[in-house]
């Protein structure tokens, strides 16, 4: 959880808990027993509704992918809208619902303001609220099984669960993740597109070249991803609204999950797929941005359905800064995830001359006889270069035209890898060429010409 997203739970948690405070201290009659506004257990609660002014919202519990989670859903008019619920505001408004006091008042006219709570054991309690408040107090009308009552309770409950309203409970996370974390993210500005997948817990650049990526640079850019906050819910505005700017967006991000769902005699594959359509800046400073997010689940069989949204939202610019749509800090920084021991073979080519070297015990070997110590290194240094020390700069291009490149193919331990070298004087360095991407390492350029002075010493001509 983002420390935002803890400082508001914490502020959600001190209102309640102040309004707690303010109902126990300021209702209580001195030696006497409080009479509860709803006698319920608040684990023992799987739905709470609120019904006003032609609208209703509701939280209920419900198991998504095998796991117990609490969800608001709503309904104005169209289809019911669903999204995750904030737990640790459901239960901290529960603990304040079940311990605010019913106070003993005259009949007041009642409101169309209504809150439902049903229990898991299909028991339904009901407030009916008044809509005018008289000294910090709301007339009430209880119905609680056989129960029935009326009275006055303290305002603030009025105002959580009615005025605000349950929509607040909110999860904030624009794309939370329903396991473990994402399985792939794609990215989309403009003509610019990125997108990366993680394959039995290694990340790969599918786009725009595919290619390993770095591990902590790839898990960090898909942390943010699934980090994406909504600073807040933007329920008055419709989706075609032109100031928003879907019809033309800035950017386009996704998030794609594939979770395994246990059943009696195997396992379901479902894949949510999240997406967060970027449109234009909601207002003049340019501080956050509209975002229209929507959660889908597609079946083993592809059929589609909708899961949470579609929402539209307002999003920190600053946060969709850190999502970036050049692969080059997320390629790895070596060519290669075997070990530089494993390597057996190395052969190099220069021009029309080759020579194809052997392991041999803790050096290398030529047609079965070791090479100078020097030699052996060099090529013991070739291969640490490309499994083990991190590149000091990537980039993406073509070898240049005006270098002659040394050719290296290394193979081994299940791994094979054929790249080009070439050394630079500006900057001075060693660039490792493997397909459009250029591994650079400063300061090595020695490296290529003792690798070229072996092929030209033991090298000959096919």
């Amino acid at each position: 959880m983002s420390e935002r997203s803890v400082l508001i739970a914490v502020g959600f948690a001190l209102v309640m808990l102040g309004l707690w405070v303010g109902i126990d201290l300021f209702t209580r009659v001195p030696g006497a027993q409080p009479t509860p506004l709803l006698a319920f257990d608040p684990a023992q609660v799987d739905r709470l509704e609120v019904a006003a002014h032609g609208r209703r919202a509701w939280v209920e519990r419900d198991t998504w992918f095998g796991s117990p989670i609490w969800v608001v859903r709503w309904g104005q008019g169209g289809p019911d809208q669903s999204w995750p619920a904030e737990e640790s505001r459901v239960r901290a408004a529960l603990r304040v619902l079940a311990t605010t006091p019913l106070e003993k008042g005259e009949s007041v006219e009642l409101a169309s303001a209504t809150l439902t709570l049903r229990t898991i054991d299909g028991q339904v309690h009901t407030v009916r609220f008044s809509d005018r408040p008289i000294a910090g107090k709301i007339g009430v009308q209880i119905e609680s099984g056989a129960r029935r009552a009326t009275g006055l309770t303290d305002a603030a409950l009025f105002d959580a669960f009615v005025r605000t309203g349950l929509m607040a409970w909110r999860d904030e996370h624009a794309m939370l993740s329903p396991g473990v974390g994402p399985s792939r993210v794609f990215v989309s500005a403009g003509d610019r597109s990125l997108s990366l997948a993680r394959r039995e817990g290694r990340w790969t650049l599918l786009d725009p070249v595919p290619v390993p990526a770095e591990p902590e640079q790839a898990g960090e850019f898909a942390k943010n991803v699934s980090g994406l906050l909504a600073s807040r819910f933007i329920d008055e505005m419709a989706i075609s609204d032109e100031r928003a700017g879907f019809s033309q967006p800035l950017a386009r991000v996704e998030a794609e999950h594939d979770l395994r769902i246990g059943r009696e005699g195997g396992q379901d594959m479902r894949l949510v797929r999240q997406v967060m359509t970027v449109g234009g800046p909601t207002d003049l400073s340019g501080q956050s941005v509209y975002g229209l997010v929507e959660w889908t689940v597609i079946g083993a069989d592809g059929s589609t359905q909708a899961l949470a949204g579609p929402v539209v939202v307002a999003v920190a610019t600053e946060s969709l800064n850190r999502l970036t749509t050049h692969p080059e800090p997320l390629i790895a920084r070596t060519s290669t995830s075997a070990l530089p021991g494993s390597f057996q073979r190395v052969e190099l080519a220069l021009g029309a001359r080759r020579v194809r070297l052997e392991r041999f015990g803790t050096g290398w070997a030529f047609r079965g006889q070791a090479l100078l110590p020097g030699d052996s290194e060099a090529i013991e240094s070739l291969c640490r270069l490309l499994a083990q020390r991190p590149a000091d700069e990537v980039a993406l291009g073509n070898t240049p035209a005006d270098v002659a490149p040394l050719d290296a193919r290394v193979t081994g331990g299940g791994a094979s890898l054929q790249v080009q070298l070439f050394a630079t004087s500006q900057p001075a360095g060693l660039w490792v060429q493997d397909g459009m991407v250029q591994r650079f390492h400063a300061r090595l350029g020695d490296l290529a010409v003792q690798l070229a002075s072996i092929v030209e010493r033991l090298g000959n001509e096919p």
